[in-house]
């Protein structure tokens, strides 16, 4: 991930509008420059090519165009000619930029933002950009080390080096905290995590295969509830909705498990409509052994056997043989909360109950082929959480 003009203005747009480029908001900020004498014609373009770059977000005033504003037209083409990012005109000057500057930019998707504001100074802007754009190219390795901690291949060792890459105050104990949520703003994010009880240098908070991971360590005895935790992270994710917490572990070796744990806790929360639910790890019963094997062999000839006759019986017949064996078990094998969760009578759920009994050979009233029709539906419920 970078540091985008979408981003930028995300945080500045009290201070400034756009005027023309929208189609540019996707360009990327590597860096922050001042425009301020490059341009001014005595000099005759000796400093224009070597002071600004490509993907550079640029400020300025136009100080030296304030008595012929044609000259900022000659500005405008050279800083697209180089590949800027977009430009920024504190107009403390009150220029006028013509139609046909505002009509050029904006076909070559280049953003212009005009301020007014007092607050805008020069130097704290340039810090604040390029201080994004190392949170940002942080937060892109920060996401190869995870994809690296949780390869298959990965040992306990290996699993200890990536997690002090991530943070070297990492402590052993630790525990880890997903929160699925799409188009999240990671600088938002930072600015309301910054301050936190949550915010200490053993923990780390990111963006992770869209959602919030949150990693919370400590060396001797767990200075924080869990549930402390939870509100804490409600407060920062306000929007966020389910979240899955990993069991604690003990060293940081096992970073590999901690991370998977609450990711698929949150998965599963997920897939079984938990909305706003935060879901244990322990307590995802038989899943905890199933997810890990769920896409073996065995597994999936044993998945096969029973479910695909219902998948196809209900193609063929337009029926909803899977999705109420599906409610049967997720609902403790009873019929009301069932046929609750279907919005069905229980009479038409116990009708198709039957007629899988039919399809597949196993009786939901025997303990035991019941206990396959559930094992079948959950190891399918867990391909589905891996392939998500």
């Amino acid at each position: 991930m970078y540091y985008t003009i979408s981003g930028f203005y995300n945080s500045y747009k009290d201070k400034m509008k756009l005027v023309c480029g929208g189609g540019g908001m996707t360009r990327r900020i590597r860096s922050a420059g001042i425009l301020d004498y490059e341009f001014l014609p005595e000099v005759r373009g000796k400093y224009r090519h070597s002071n600004f770059q490509e993907d550079q977000l640029v400020i300025t005033t136009f100080l030296y165009a304030k008595d012929n504003e044609f000259l900022i037209a000659d500005a405008v083409k050279t800083l697209i000619a180089k590949g800027v990012s977009g430009l920024i005109i504190k107009n403390v000057f009150r220029l006028q930029i013509h139609d046909t500057v505002l009509r050029y930019a904006d076909a070559k998707n280049f953003p212009i933002f005009i301020s007014d504001s007092a607050d805008l100074i020069f130097e704290e802007f340039i810090f604040d950009v390029m201080e994004n754009v190392r949170r940002m190219e942080s937060l892109d390795f920060v996401q190869r080390e995870i994809d690296a901690t949780l390869a298959n291949e990965t040992t306990e060792d290996e699993a200890y080096n990536h997690g002090l890459n991530l943070n070297p105050s990492f402590e052993n104990q630790h525990q880890a905290f997903y929160l699925p949520m799409e188009d999240a703003s990671y600088l938002e994010l930072l600015e309301a995590y910054r301050g936190s009880a949550l915010d200490r240098p053993e923990n780390l908070l990111t963006l992770y295969d869209g959602g919030v991971l949150y990693i919370h360590s400590w060396e001797h005895q767990d200075p924080q509830e869990v549930e402390e935790t939870i509100r804490a992270l409600r407060r920062i994710c306000p929007q966020a909705g389910s979240m899955g917490i990993s069991e604690v572990h003990y060293y940081l070796g096992e970073l590999k498990r901690t991370l998977r744990e609450a990711i698929d806790a949150a998965r599963v929360a997920l897939r079984r409509g938990s909305d706003g639910a935060a879901v244990r790890y322990g307590e995802l019963g038989s899943l905890r052994i199933l997810l890990p094997h769920c896409r073996g062999d065995a597994m999936e000839s044993f998945r096969r056997s029973i479910m695909e006759p219902l998948a196809e019986y209900d193609l063929e017949n337009k029926a909803h043989l899977a999705e109420t064996l599906a409610a049967y078990c997720e609902n403790g094998y009873r019929f009301p909360e069932a046929a609750a969760a279907l919005s069905q009578h229980e009479n038409t759920l116990r009708n198709r109950m039957e007629r899988i009994h039919e399809i597949t050979g196993l009786n939901y009233k025997d303990p035991r082929e019941l206990q396959q029709l559930d094992l079948a539906y959950q190891i399918q419920l867990c391909q589905r959480i891996l392939g998500e």
